[in-house]
Parts: C-alpha cells; sequence; structure tokens
C-alpha cells in the first residue's frame, strides 16, 4: 500500500516505512529458509557477504548455510556447512 503526500520533494527520501514508535524492532541475525535462483551461477559459500532484501530495505550480510542435512552432520563431526548445493 502506498500514500500520496502533497508538497513533498521526493529526493528528500526515496522509501520508507511509518510505524508507531516502538513498533519496527532492528534484528542482527535471523534464520530463514532459501533456495538458490536457478539464474545465478555463483557458489554459494557460508561466510560470504550478499545483499540481503526485506521489504524495501537491503542490507549487505554474511551468510551461514546449513539444514537438516548439515544439522546431522554437525552432531557428528561439530563442523557447519560450507557450500550450498
Amino acid at each position: 500500500a502506498g500514500i500520496c503526500v502533497s508538497n513533498f520533494d521526493p529526493n528528500l527520501m526515496e522509501r520508507g516505512v511509518i510505524a508507531s514508535p516502538g513498533c519496527i524492532k532492528l534484528v542482527k541475525g535471523a534464520l530463514a529458509v532459501v533456495r538458490k535462483v536457478r539464474y545465478f551461477k555463483g557458489a554459494l559459500k557460508s561466510g560470504t557477504k550478499f545483499h540481503v532484501s526485506i521489504g524495501h530495505n537491503t542490507v549487505m550480510a554474511t551468510v551461514t548455510f546449513w539444514g537438516a542435512r548439515e544439522i546431522a552432520e554437525r552432531l557428528r563431526n561439530t563442523e557447519y556447512c560450507d557450500t550450498m548445493d
């Protein structure tokens, strides 16, 4: 959804979020289910930095890939998965 604000200089703000004070929390880490986009030909390795977009915001994030198979492997040898298939 969007709103139109008259007499507002669009150069002052590209996109924004309106919310009550204290409603939006900052996040330093997150868990997400991800799938590789088939058009992306590069390697996806843990420790690599990627652009991560949520809503209209994009930030650089260092990723660590793991899942059910990797959790079982980690329980066996206490190492994390360094590449996503």
